[in-house]
C-alpha cells in the first residue's frame, strides 16, 4: 500500500491500495492530477488526486516485473511510460489508459524516463537495460509510434 502524508500537519491523509506485491516506483503527474505506481506484481495502477481513488489498474502489462515508470510532459498528453524485466518498455495513454506503444529490448528494462519538456514537436524518453546500455526513444506531439533515435553504449566509457 502508498501511505500518503499532508506535509504542512504531517499526518496521514490517504492510504491507497492497489497492489498485491512490492510496489518498485512511484511518479507522480507533472500537474499533480495523477500518481501512477508499478510493481512486482506486474502491475500499474494510477490514483487521481483529488479524492485518491483509482482510475484504473492494469494486471498483467508485463511479462516481468516492472522497474520504472515515468509520466509524459502534460503538453504531449495524459501518457506514461513503464520499463519491465521483459525486455520492454510500453507507452500506455489515450481514453482507457492502454498501451499505445511497445519497444522491445535485447536485456531486461531497468530504468525509463522522459524528458520534462517537448524539445520542438518531440517528446523522448531514456531507456536504461541491466548491460549498463541506453537508448533514446522518440516520439513527434499527436503520434503514439515510438522509435529508438540513439543509443549510448561503449563508446561513452567514464574514466
Amino acid at each position: 500500500m502508498i501511505r500518503i502524508f499532508d506535509t504542512t500537519t504531517y499526518s496521514e491523509c490517504a492510504i491507497l491500495k492497489g497492489h498485491g506485491l512490492t510496489i518498485t516506483k512511484l511518479c507522480w503527474a507533472e500537474d499533480d492530477s495523477f500518481l501512477v505506481s508499478v510493481g512486482r506484481d506486474r502491475q500499474w495502477t494510477i490514483y487521481e488526486t483529488q479524492e485518491w481513488k483509482v482510475i484504473k489498474a492494469m494486471g498483467k502489462a508485463h511479462a516481468r516485473i516492472i522497474w520504472d515508470v515515468s509520466v509524459a510532459p502534460v503538453e504531449f498528453g495524459k501518457v506514461f511510460v513503464t520499463g519491465s524485466r521483459d525486455k520492454s518498455v510500453k507507452i500506455w495513454g489515450g481514453e482507457n489508459w492502454e498501451c499505445i506503444s511497445t519497444v522491445k529490448f535485447s536485456e531486461a528494462v531497468t530504468s525509463c524516463s522522459f524528458l520534462h519538456e517537448l524539445v520542438g514537436d518531440m517528446v523522448f524518453v531514456a531507456v536504461g537495460l541491466e548491460n549498463g546500455k541506453i537508448y533514446i526513444l522518440g516520439c513527434e506531439k499527436g503520434s503514439e509510434h515510438f522509435k529508438i533515435v540513439e543509443s549510448l553504449d561503449d563508446r561513452y566509457d567514464l574514466l
